[in-house]
C-alpha cells in the first residue's frame, strides 16, 4: 500500500487499503461521529488489540462507493445537526415558481429503513372555465412526505379541479439515500393527467 503525507503529517492510503489509527485519534473522531456516520459504514471499522492498547483500522472505499448522490436540485445529500438533508430546488407550474428548502430525509442516529421512499406532494389548481376543465393551471403549494409506498395522486376533474401530485425524490437502500435524479421540476396538466418532469 503506497501512502503520501499531507501538510499535517497524516498518511493517505490508496483505495482498498487499511489505515491504522490510535485510540486517542479514535476518541477525537467519536466527537464528530455524526459527520462520519454520513460517510462510513460502522462495519468498515475494525478494532485491533495490541500490546500498547487498541488500534482502529478503517477500510478505505473508493469515492464513488461513498458518495451516492449527485450535485444539483433535489439530489445532493448533506448531514447537519444530526439529520440527513436533501437539497431543495424549484417546482414550477403555470405562473408559479415555488422554491423548496432543503428537506429532512432522516436521522443520523436512526436511519430510515431500506425501502423508505421520499416524495414531494404538489398541490395543483387546474384551469376551469364555464364548468369545463381545460389544459393548464397553477402550482399552489409544495410539501414532502416519506413512507414505504407512495400515496395515490389526485387528478383534477371538472367537479374538483384541485389536484395533488406525488413526485418521487428517491429511496433509502443499503443504508444510504439514492436520489431519483437531479434537477428542478415542471408540473403540467392535461385533462385526465397531472405530471412532473425534470428541467
Amino acid at each position: 500500500m503506497s501512502t503520501s503525507n499531507n501538510k499535517k503529517g497524516l498518511k493517505r492510503a490508496d483505495s482498498g487499503g487499511i489505515v491504522t489509527i490510535s485510540a486517542e485519534t479514535w476518541n477525537t473522531l467519536v466527537d464528530r461521529i455524526e459527520q462520519i456516520e454520513g460517510i462510513f459504514d460502522p462495519k468498515d471499522f475494525i478494532i485491533h488489540q495490541t500490546k500498547t492498547g487498541k488500534n482502529i483500522s478503517l477500510k478505505v472505499k473508493p469515492a464513488e462507493a461513498i458518495i451516492q448522490q449527485g450535485v444539483g436540485s433535489f439530489c445532493q445529500v448533506s448531514v447537519s445537526n444530526g439529520s440527513y438533508f436533501l437539497n431543495g430546488g424549484i417546482v414550477t407550474g403555470g405562473s408559479e415558481n415555488l422554491s423548496v428548502s432543503p428537506i429532512v430525509i432522516g436521522s443520523v442516529e436512526a436511519k430510515p429503513a431500506n425501502g423508505t421512499r421520499v416524495w414531494l406532494s404538489v398541490a395543483y389548481d387546474a384551469q376551469k372555465v364555464d364548468g369545463v376543465l381545460l389544459p393548464g393551471g397553477t402550482v399552489d403549494s409544495v410539501s414532502y412526505g416519506s413512507g414505504s409506498s407512495f400515496p395515490s395522486n389526485t387528478i383534477p376533474t371538472a367537479n374538483s379541479p384541485n389536484g395533488t401530485l406525488r413526485v418521487n425524490l428517491g429511496i433509502w437502500q443499503n443504508g444510504a439515500f439514492a436520489p431519483s435524479g437531479c434537477g428542478d421540476f415542471a408540473v403540467s396538466h392535461c385533462p385526465g393527467s397531472l405530471t412532473a418532469n425534470r428541467i
